[in-house]
């Protein structure tokens, strides 16, 4: 009985394995076709896209090209003239373009090349798969206690596609998971993105980033300094106003009479003071407002937290060549802060650490300072300008009005320069000027006093027709000083004009002397006085003597 019992136990048992046998051996071959399908794909191109099936091989574009799908020719050029299709459905390296790529262009893509000879290259064959393309997918994250939980909704997407999680940008190789779990505090600055691929497209989603790191604590206080921990309502001097910490009545008002505390401890808008903050002090504080019949007005649970304050950091700065190291040094800070760079003041969007550098020409004016801060309390560092901009010339700066000081500089010494340059010219033109008009009366001269003695030789003898009287230039000056009127100073000539007289050379020796030019000349003039006719007496003007007294 029990041999009778056992036999159909062993045949169901080989039944079993052999379906399962046979659903392995099922899956198997559809895996082993669904790859052998997908590995006869030499390219793959999606639906409504646009692609170009790769000649492979180095084309010059004098050869001769002929592109066939599927036995049927598109596409041929002969010796620069086109046959078949279009000059546009091809490139400049001879791959074949595909416009709006459709299902029924998947298949069989061959090429032919010759050169000019006739001789051709082995003939190459492309098989082209057509895929849908994939959706752009989208990422979600959900706040859970701490944790953050991030999921990636793909949508409707082809089949055989692939899927991968992005961190910034980094693929996420531990995440395989359309859905995952992250430390809320641990990744507040980062960003999340899945993208889905085939082996003809892919797509990312937008990256995303939580906003899941809100605290219990609902106010914030430094220890050590003073703190309100405020209302929220505007206070009537008719209120009954309550406050508790924790379960302890710490302040009652009810209208004007205080029952607990004292009316200093709080402020007029109804807020609680608290000096001298201390880690006791942290906690959940309740106020109640009731008006004066007793109807409640606002409840408010305010939970405190109170933390350590951020120290004054400090900042140095350190020339580097032609650039400033600019350092924060943050002393010891507490825990959980944070830190941003000002410049001038404003906020530096693009510093993130401690120490940068800068160009030192392009920020001599400015200054830097750092700011360390919390949920409680905030320190600025001093402002800070670096010396690091040494000037070529001390004292002066290295620009002025947006120019370089060294142009300015040129420009005023070419001035300078040019400014010298025509003073000289017009000292030297003067002097040549001035040496020509002294020649030409010193020529004059000469010429007056060869007419004068010429005059004195012949002057018996009557002018010549055409020829003007001698000119007598002291007869001349002499006249002019008998026209003047009586007591009339006119223009008196210069001395140099008056004397202006050749002078006589220096006696040879064993030579007799020569008379000088002046008696030569007073000579002259007694003859022609002689010979002229005087002219009258000019009237002199009247002596003042002593006036006579008539009786």
């Amino acid at each position: 009985m029990m041999e009778s019992s056992s036999r159909p136990d062993v045949r169901r048992t080989t039944t079993k394995m052999a379906s399962m046998t046979a659903v392995s051996v099922f899956l198997l071959c559809c895996f082993a076709v669904a790859s052998v399908a997908s590995q006869d794909c030499d390219q793959f191109a999606a639906t409504g896209r646009s692609f170009n099936v790769s000649l492979g091989r180095k084309w010059d574009s004098n050869a001769n090209l002929k592109w066939k799908f599927k036995d049927a020719i598109i596409f041929y050029k002969r010796q620069g003239t086109v046959i078949t299709g279009k000059i546009e459905d091809i490139n400049t390296d001879g791959s074949f373009k595909l416009t709006n790529v459709r299902k029924d262009q998947e298949g069989l893509y061959s090429t032919e090349v010759y050169d000019q000879s006739g001789k051709g290259q082995p003939t190459k064959s492309i098989k082209l798969c057509v895929l849908d393309p994939v959706k752009k997918p989208k990422v979600e994250a959900t706040c859970e206690d701490k944790n953050v939980i991030i999921t990636c909704i793909p949508g409707q997407q082809p089949k055989d596609v692939e899927y991968r999680w992005l961190k910034n940008g980094v693929e996420m190789k531990k995440e395989t998971k359309l859905s995952f779990e992250v430390k809320a505090a641990e990744t507040k600055a980062d960003k999340f993105a899945c993208k889905f691929s085939n082996k003809a497209s892919s797509e990312v989603s937008d990256a995303v980033a939580h906003n899941c790191t809100k605290t219990d604590c609902d106010q914030f206080a430094a220890t050590g300094r003073s703190f309100n921990v405020s209302l929220g309502y505007a206070l009537k001097k008719t209120d009954t106003l309550k406050w508790k910490f924790e379960d302890t009545i710490i302040f009652y008002k009810r209208k004007e009479l205080v029952n607990s505390g004292k009316i200093d401890d709080i402020n007029a808008d109804g807020s609680l003071k608290r000096t001298n903050v201390g880690k006791d002090q942290a906690g959940l504080y309740t106020a109640e407002v009731h008006d004066q019949e007793g109807r409640e007005q606002t409840k408010k649970s305010i939970k405190l937290c109170v933390l350590d304050p951020v120290k004054k950091p400090k900042v140095i700065t350190t020339c580097k060549d032609k650039n400033v190291n600019i350092t924060c040094i943050p002393d010891k800070q507490p825990k959980d802060v944070e830190y941003e760079w000002l410049k001038n003041g404003a906020k530096m969007e693009k510093e993130k650490k401690l120490s940068f550098e800068v160009k030192a020409a392009e920020t001599k004016a400015d200054k830097f300072a750092c700011k360390f801060f919390n949920k409680a309390s905030s320190e600025v560092s001093e402002a800070v300008a670096h010396n690091c901009a040494k000037t070529a010339i001390p004292g002066l700066p290295d620009e002025l009005w947006g120019i370089p000081i060294w142009y300015i500089l040129g420009g005023g010494g070419g001035i300078v320069l040019l400014l010298i340059i025509i003073v000289i010219v017009c000292c030297v033109q003067t002097r040549r000027t001035r040496k020509l008009r002294l020649k030409d009366e010193e020529e004059l001269r000469l010429e007056w006093t060869n007419t004068e003695q010429h005059h004195h030789h012949h002057h018996h003898l009557p002018p010549l027709p055409n020829h003007p009287p001698p000119h007598h230039p002291h007869n001349q000056q002499q006249q002019q000083q008998q026209q003047q009127a009586p007591g009339n100073t006119g223009p008196r000539q210069s001395r140099s004009k008056q004397n202006r007289q050749p002078r006589p050379k220096a006696p040879e020796p064993n030579s007799q002397p020569q008379p000088s030019p002046r008696r030569a000349l007073q000579a002259q003039k007694h003859a022609n006085d002689a010979d002229e006719e005087q002219p009258p007496p000019l009237p002199q003007p009247r002596k003042k003597g002593p006036k006579t007294q008539v009786d």
